[in-house]
């Protein structure tokens, strides 16, 4: 892992790294609007939630950090 990493002091934060390696946790919406009660009112919807992980990111670190463990 260290070699595809090469320096992670670079990275200032451990999301930044984490993100890197594809691991950032990212939230996504398609639908932020919703009807309100009134005619024609349109409303921003309260919902946040995760999506998955990041799209871009080191292919291989990734496969590295999830691959099952060899006892």
């Amino acid at each position: 892992m260290m070699a595809i990493v090469f320096a992670p002091h670079r990275f200032r934060t451990k999301r930044q790294l984490w993100a890197y390696c594809g691991l950032g946790v990212v939230t996504r919406s398609s639908s932020d609007w919703v009807p309100g009660s009134k005619k024609g009112e349109w409303l921003r919807a309260p919902v946040q939630l995760t999506r998955g992980l990041n799209l871009n990111h080191n292919h291989l670190a990734k496969a590295i950090l999830k691959a099952p463990r060899q006892p």
